[in-house]
């Protein structure tokens, strides 16, 4: 999944379909892009795009500390 602007890329992150859950990550926003809460609006389109196409799977994350803030900000359990 990715946003574009004027050809630019703006964002990006990858939703994997594993066995048993579904993963996302390797979320960024570029650096021309950021201070625009576009990584809170990233993360949200990818779990609506999640639910939308696995409703019934599990969604995990890795415990990596870079998203704790964000997944907080998103009510993420």
């Amino acid at each position: 999944m990715f946003w574009t602007d004027s050809h630019e890329l703006a964002a990006y992150a990858r939703i994997l379909n594993k066995d048993d859950y579904i993963s996302f990550g390797r979320a960024l926003v570029t650096q021309s892009f950021r201070k625009q809460k576009m990584g809170k609006k990233l993360v949200q389109t990818v779990l609506d795009e999640i639910n939308q196409r696995y409703s019934q799977q599990i969604i995990r994350m890795l415990r990596n500390p870079i998203y704790k803030n964000s997944m907080v900000l998103l009510d993420f359990k």
